[in-house]
């Protein structure tokens, strides 16, 4: 079981390396009982996006600064002064876990304190991103995360628009990612029985507790009806070389667009999802009947329905096929 945070702690924590060198994450962060494993990006950012204190990743302490450097420009060390700079004890106090440990070294990530936590005139800010914090209280009974609500780690709502399942789930979509779209697909609501199927199957996916395949599913949040989540396929192993996941995104079940994406290295001379060998193997091999069911064929980059975008005819007229121009407009 994954220890939380303790405000005295902590303070005692930062006291102590106030008279030392600089100290390691682990060293400041594991006196003050703080768990890092969910907080850390791309390439790793799926093999920690674990929110279960079950599923928490208790990591060696060279293996956590590796991953912890690879996200941090700038220093991957906590200092006195990264604890003094949450402010007075009664705004760490006031807040959850999540967002005590989070606001010790998320100014650490990324350039110029782009995802930092800060609290001003009592509001919290992510960046950019107003934050507000539900309580036991203050949720909804009939919101769609009342049955999974945990006071350590609360549903919050950025902008005043999006309801996430859990500040970390906020924070990680802040982070910056390696990952690739190799393959994606759009489905909406029409009269053939075949894209009512896929739609239904969709929705059984973002609900449903136990999947057939895959590792974990989220339902990350929900905004006006549409809802998004995401089933890992790798990525958590220690002997993991890449991580992969399909995403489903569905809106009052009219409409989804599902996204198979992959931080595997594009292979030279190859177009479409034929670009990551590894991926396509490992979707196929897990997929089963999901495959035609989700994509029609994994081998194939399906689009939208609609017309051509614009970058697409352009590269069409120079010359390329369509193949070739949709890789090159891939994301």
């Amino acid at each position: 079981m994954a220890k939380r945070v303790c405000t005295e702690d902590a303070l005692a924590a930062s006291s102590a390396a106030s008279h030392t060198s600089q100290s390691r994450f682990p060293d400041v962060l594991g006196e003050a009982g703080i768990v890092l494993a969910d907080f850390t990006t791309a390439p790793d950012l799926y093999a920690f996006r674990r929110t279960s204190r079950a599923a928490t990743h208790q990591l060696s302490a060279n293996y956590l600064v590796q991953r912890i450097s690879r996200c941090s420009p700038t220093s991957s060390r906590v200092r006195p002064a990264d604890v003094q700079r949450v402010g007075s004890k009664a705004v760490l106090d006031g807040r959850a876990d999540s967002l005590k440990q989070y606001s010790l070294f998320g100014h650490l990530l990324g350039q110029h304190e782009v995802i930092a936590l800060r609290q001003i005139d009592g509001i919290e800010q992510l960046g950019e991103t107003l934050v507000t914090v539900y309580t036991q209280q203050t949720l909804p009974v009939n919101h769609e995360f009342i049955g999974s609500f945990d006071p350590t780690d609360p549903v919050v709502r950025a902008n005043n628009e999006v309801d996430y399942m859990s500040f970390r789930q906020l924070a990680i979509t802040r982070f910056p990612s390696q990952e690739r779209r190799m393959c994606y697909r759009s489905i909406r609501q029409g009269l053939y029985a075949q894209f009512r199927h896929m739609l239904r199957r969709a929705a059984d996916l973002l609900t449903q507790a136990a999947i057939p395949w895959g590792r974990q599913i989220r339902l990350v949040r929900v905004d006006h009806g549409r809802r998004s989540g995401s089933i890992y396929l790798c990525g958590e192993g220690k002997d993991d070389t890449f991580a992969a996941c399909v995403t489903l995104r569905s809106r009052d079940d009219r409409c989804c667009t599902i996204d198979l994406y992959t931080t595997e290295t594009p292979q030279p001379h190859q177009e479409g999802p034929l670009r990551f060998p590894q991926t396509l193997q490992l979707a196929r091999q897990l997929l089963g009947n999901d495959e035609q069911t989700l994509f029609g064929d994994l081998a194939i980059q399906v689009r939208a329905f609609g017309p051509l975008p614009r970058k697409v005819m352009a590269l069409m007229a120079a010359g390329m096929t369509k193949a070739q121009a949709w890789a090159t407009v891939a994301p």
